[in-house]
């Protein structure tokens, strides 16, 4: 009766769920701009974050950091939210962690640190700094202290952690990828 292989209806499936996941993001955008809240800040960003933490997590980085790096640049133009764009710079870091690009993890870091003076002094600013470095030696050990010496003093939250530990997933197999080479 059924003759289509089960590859392509697998693909189909996995196809469908991807564009459900696409379409509440931009139903979240529509219901903003029907509202007419895009302009009020402290709505729309709210609704943007919780978008970025769901890209992150769908292992959609280069969304979530773009997000994040916007809401993060307009909040250091606010004296009431400034001191908060160092969490979404931090956020945007861990996702340039987790997509496993090192070059462009140092480069944002640094842009940040350029952009707002005082996350160069940030313990997320240096927590990120160790990451990377592990990163690039592969030490999943050290990255593993690094992260519990931080949440010792700033206790990490669940996506944090989620995304942490994916970092650390990706530098012991490529770690081990390296050995047999």
């Amino acid at each position: 009766m059924w003759s289509r292989p089960w590859p392509i209806i697998r693909q189909r499936l996995i196809t469908s769920k991807e564009k459900v996941r696409n379409g509440r993001e931009k139903q979240e955008i529509w219901f903003l701009k029907k509202k007419n809240l895009l302009g009020q800040a402290s709505a729309a960003s709210k609704v943007k974050l919780k978008v970025a933490d769901h890209c992150a997590l769908t292992e959609k980085y280069a969304r979530a950091i773009e997000i994040y790096e916007e809401t993060g640049i307009a909040y250091l133009a606010n004296n009431l939210l400034k001191y908060s764009a160092k969490n979404l710079f931090f956020q945007a870091g861990i996702c340039h962690l987790c997509s496993e690009d090192l070059v462009a993890a140092k480069r944002a870091v640094e842009r940040y640190q350029d952009l707002d003076v005082t996350f160069s002094t940030q313990r997320e600013c240096k927590f990120l700094l160790k990451l990377i470095e592990c990163c690039e030696a592969y030490n999943s050990d050290g990255l593993t202290l690094a992260v519990r010496d931080f949440n010792q003093i700033t206790p990490l939250d669940n996506w944090k952690t989620t995304l942490l530990l994916r970092v650390k997933n990706s530098i012991g197999n490529a770690g081990q990828n390296e050995d047999l080479t």
